[in-house]
């Protein structure tokens, strides 16, 4: 019974809820009262104002970090906006009245993401300085800022005065170095090609002594020339002049006199009443070139370059595009740098390089960089040049040719009997210094004694082709050390393009002693000339019997061709090793033996990948084993092979042919020349020459190892 009565009221319950719905539901379809559908509450403007930091009227030498608070009460800010006028530039109107007709475009917007935790309530606002004082006027700019919300509703504009001054920049020109030409190309991409520059740009005394970094820079830069030397004197004593640039940006030339001033206070008595006396103490300077620099002041060279045509005539190219001077790069690569003379001839030539930095002030550098420096025009218009390395050591060790027209002679018969026609002299110049002939030198006939601190680049690029040889039996100094090679120029020669064949008995420098038996091959005469490993026999402590006993160990008589097609077999002709080469002491010593008729310190190489052999050492002892011990039998071990890369090719021998009897000889002159000498080679290369090379260098890893082994050896020579 309760059960049954308890469900009756529920369900009552239920009716009387169900009833209550529909009615409310009918009154609300009838409209039974407007409350809901009255007037919408009108869109408020949003509020914005600066925070404490930075206070109105704070003086900066550094664009300021400024910090605002934006509200909106009904609903978010959209964005918010900035914008920068001088008070000269008002001219004494009212600030409120000048930014309303400043068109929209004008601002500086600020967007506020509500996905975003960024409010976007601070900014480093850029102001500018005075461009005539920078540091001793500052300069009062008005900064506005206005909020808007996201119905478009924007706030009052409010502003701060702040006041800014700057201390100028420094700019500073990096990667010229005398010793080193640029190689200049029309065509983009060389390997050593195009003027490769690198500056930047600093502000001392706004940043760096701050411990700041500084905003980018921008930059305006001009490149003049070409210049001949005698040019090149005259800009340096006409158009270069000594300044002084004190720490307050202004400068003073060389006559001019500076007072300055500070004042102190003294406090003191005077009829017995305490007084306070201001003294100032001057300083007068008069500058000369001979006046040292101080904390307040330095000096500085300044290069006109405004006042004469004797620039502007010579512009080769700017950073302007015809609109706007300045840029942001911090590098770049010019080539064609001719464009303004274009000699047939290689020739090397001067050019000038200026550059000025400015920061986010548009404060330029007082005293742009300036750099004259030499560029190499190729031509390559010569085709083959011996660069003769016999006797670069003093004294010249035995077994070298007995005079150096014979190997004038042989080379100069040899390269004319493969091409008549060939560009080849072997005169030397008359103004060689000192006279000795060791000393001399020429164009196409390059004694590399001559030069002890590198062989001109601009001479070798002349040429089509280099032969690298040498009689010496010790060193050819090609090679300084285990890492370092003694004329970096013939590679850079390579990179231009130029092919090499080198041929000669030691080009890896032995020294005296066991312990070199395996000296060691740097690692670019690998990349060059694709030799790993090189044995060195010392046939000079045998033969003068220095730390073991006296014996001559000489063997070399011929050699075994690989592919008899292209090389000839061939035995030395001991008429040629008798009178061509230097004997000199005691037969049982380093005097000539009948009875050998060896040529000596011959050596074999180990090879890299991608080589290919040409030839095997054939001993007179044949495979026998060498009196001395196993380890000199060479008989059959590589002694001359070629390597081609998709850039360039070199041939590699141990021996020399000067001796070789006269037939084969000439056939391997032949030969050698037909694979490796370009005769269209007129411009250094840019692209891959010999796609099915075994070697595949492409031209950016190529001059990324240019790059990196200049760094090197200056890193081991820094005074090179």
């Amino acid at each position: 019974m309760d059960n049954k009565l308890s469900r009756t009221k529920t369900l009552s319950m239920l009716a009387i809820v169900a009833a209550a719905t529909m009615v409310f539901s009918v009154l609300f379809m009838f409209g039974c009262t407007d409350t809901i559908d009255g007037d919408m509450n009108a869109n408020q403007k949003p509020i914005v104002y600066f925070v404490n930091i930075p206070p109105d009227g704070q003086q900066f030498s550094r664009n300021p970090e400024v910090y605002w608070v934006g509200l909106d009460n009904d609903g978010q800010i959209d964005y918010f906006r900035y914008y920068v006028i001088s008070e000269d530039d008002l001219g004494g109107a009212d600030p409120l009245i000048v930014v309303a007709d400043v068109d929209d475009t004008l601002w500086t917007y600020l967007d506020v993401d509500p996905l975003v935790s960024d409010p976007q309530t601070t900014n480093t606002i850029s102001l500018k300085a005075d461009l005539n004082d920078p540091v001793n006027t500052y300069v009062p700019q008005y900064v506005f800022l206005q909020a808007c919300d996201d119905n478009g509703l924007m706030s009052d504009i409010v502003y701060r005065v702040f006041n800014r001054n700057d201390n100028p920049p420094e700019t500073m020109i990096y990667s010229i170095f005398a010793d080193t030409p640029y190689v200049n190309s029309v065509l983009e991409g060389g390997i050593i090609t195009g003027v490769r520059l690198r500056w930047e740009g600093t502000d001392r005394k706004d940043y760096d002594e701050q411990g700041l970094e500084a905003p980018p820079f921008e930059f305006e830069w001009k490149l003049f020339g070409p210049y001949t030397d005698e040019e090149a004197m005259l800009i340096d004593s006409s158009y270069i002049k000594i300044v002084f640039v004190t720490e307050d940006a202004r400068i003073f030339g060389l006559g001019d006199t500076l007072i300055r001033c500070d004042t102190f206070v003294v406090d003191t008595s005077i009829g017995g009443v305490d007084t306070t006396i201001f003294i100032d103490s001057c300083d007068t300077v008069v500058f000369e070139d001979t006046t040292a620099n101080t904390p307040f002041f330095s000096q500085e060279r300044l290069l006109d370059i405004d006042s004469t045509d004797f620039f502007s005539s010579k512009l080769v190219t700017t950073s302007s595009n015809g609109i706007d001077p300045w840029v942001m790069i911090t590098s770049d690569t010019i080539y064609n740098v001719y464009r303004n003379e274009a000699p047939d001839t290689t020739v090397q030539l001067n050019f000038v390089f200026w550059i000025r930095s400015r920061d986010d002030a548009l404060v330029a550098d007082l005293t742009p960089d300036f750099k004259i420096f030499g560029v190499i025009n190729p031509q390559f218009e010569r085709d083959v040049a011996i660069i003769d390395f016999t006797g670069i050591i003093n004294p010249p060790y035995f077994t070298v040719y007995k005079a150096i027209d014979t190997a004038k002679a042989f080379w100069y018969n040899s390269l004319k009997t493969w091409k008549p026609d060939v560009v080849f002299d072997t005169v030397f110049f008359d103004d060689s210094y000192p006279p000795s002939v060791a000393f001399k030198t020429g164009v196409d006939y390059i004694m590399a004694g001559r030069y002890p601190d590198g062989i001109p680049l601009s001479l070798l690029l002349k040429h089509k082709m280099l032969i690298l040889y040498s009689e010496d039996i010790r060193k050819s100094g090609f090679v300084e050390g285990p890492s370092k090679m003694g004329f970096p120029e013939i590679l850079m020669a390579i990179d231009a393009g130029i092919n090499v064949w080198a041929t000669w008995r030691a080009p890896v420098d032995g020294e005296i002693g066991f312990t070199s038996f395996y000296p060691q091959v740097p690692l670019d005469y690998t990349r060059y000339f694709g030799v790993e490993d090189m044995v060195f026999s010392n046939w000079i402590v045998y033969a003068m019997g220095l730390d073991v006993v006296r014996q001559r160990i000489e063997d070399f008589i011929g050699a075994y061709s690989i592919d008899t097609d292209q090389w000839p077999n061939f035995e030395i002709d001991t008429s040629y090793l008798h009178n061509r080469l230097l004997w000199s002491g005691p037969a049982s010593k380093t005097g000539w033996v009948d009875s050998i008729g060896s040529l000596p310190e011959v050596n074999w190489s180990s090879r890299s990948y991608g080589t290919e052999v040409m030839y095997l050492y054939k001993s007179r002892f044949g495979g026998a084993s060498h009196p001395v011990g196993f380890i000199y039998t060479f008989e059959g071990s590589p002694v001359a092979h070629r390597l081609e890369t998709s850039i360039y090719r070199t041939v590699h021998f141990n021996f020399t042919p000067l001796v070789i009897r006269s037939d084969p000889a000439q056939l391997i002159v032949n030969n050698v020349m037909e694979w490796i000498y370009e005769p269209w080679l007129d411009e250094p290369v840019s692209a891959e020459r010999y796609p099915n090379a075994a070697v595949k260098i492409s031209i950016p890893e190529a001059r990324q190892h240019f790059l990196e082994r200049g760094v090197r050896d200056r890193d081991d020579d820094p005074d090179r």
